[in-house]
């Protein structure tokens, strides 16, 4: 390729006019050809550059052009010898003949924003929002994602955790396509979930308000994927010398194999529960610890 002379107004000392019709002038055998470039954004766009060659060269690369093509909006997708594309086309860096003079125009292809959301860590996807130019949306949580041991906290704009937090149901717009990722914290093995009761005394049996205690748990165990979860029952006597470790074994033991069920019918499996009797808390009244407590990590 032979010296690129570049131009702001598209008056070539050949007379050729933007818009018009162009014919090529055939250059003789020691003939520098002309290869004309143009921005190509409207009729009226004047920005353009042109370069000679001798013989067979690549066109300048697209990022390398002087002056610097743009349209808002769009990408450019390569050169065709019609200004509507509808001529023959050339790659960006493409091999020109420089046979003749010429004249190639910019194609451009709208240009798709995406947001991605990755598990940065985790399993499961999140399906990608699209939108032309700018998008907005609002941020879900972490939906199918999933990393065993640890919980969903937001989404950040670094994959270290170290950028701008987003949380879910923030709105956000952006011009260009981002990824965010989700940011997970790890769960302690003391995590307190919550507890199951308030037992009668001396009882195990679940009461409906307690089943719908341990559904809740299934799905929230599934929603974050949770795989381990222990159990500790209570007897509820008021003295330690009154508490009975069968009883709330029992009751542990009861709301373990109700949660069994649940989350075999919620399809979630690979869960370990465990179950102790931890008896009674002393000085305590009775019916505060009438129950099972449950922690999940």
């Amino acid at each position: 390729m032979s010296r690129k002379t570049t131009f702001l107004t598209l008056i070539l000392a050949s007379g050729i006019i933007f818009g018009s019709t162009f014919s090529p002038v055939v250059a003789g055998a020691s003939q520098v050809a002309t290869l004309t470039l143009v921005e190509n954004i409207n009729p009226d766009d004047q920005v353009g550059t042109y370069e000679l060659g001798y013989g067979p060269g690549e066109i300048t690369p697209f990022v390398q052009l002087d002056p610097t093509f743009s349209n808002p909006g769009y990408m450019f997708s390569g050169w065709n010898t019609q200004p509507d594309g509808t001529g023959q086309s050339y790659p960006d860096g493409g091999l020109y003949s420089f046979a003749t003079d010429g004249m190639l125009f910019a194609m451009w292809t709208l240009e798709i924003v995406s947001l991605n959301l990755s598990p940065n860590g985790g399993g499961g996807t999140i399906p990608q929002v699209h939108g032309s130019t700018s998008l907005t949306t609002t941020l879900p949580s972490n939906g199918p994602m999933f990393r065993p041991g640890f919980y969903f906290y937001c989404w950040n704009s670094q994959a270290n955790g170290l950028g701008t937090d987003y949380f879910p149901g923030t709105s956000i717009t952006t011009n260009a396509t981002l990824t965010l990722y989700a940011k997970w914290r790890a769960i302690s093995p003391t995590l307190f979930y919550g507890s199951v009761g308030i037992f009668a005394r001396n009882t195990y049996g679940l009461t409906p308000k307690m089943k719908a205690t341990v559904r809740a748990l299934a799905t929230y165990l599934k929603l974050h994927h949770l795989l381990y979860v222990n159990l500790y029952g209570y007897t509820g006597s008021l003295a330690s010398g009154q508490s009975n470790t069968l009883v709330s074994l029992y009751r542990a033991q009861q709301v373990k194999s109700y949660l069994v069920q649940r989350l075999r019918s919620a399809k979630f499996t690979g869960v370990t529960i465990t179950t102790a009797g931890e008896g009674t808390i002393g000085n305590i009244p009775g019916a505060q610890f009438a129950k099972v407590e449950i922690f999940v990590y």
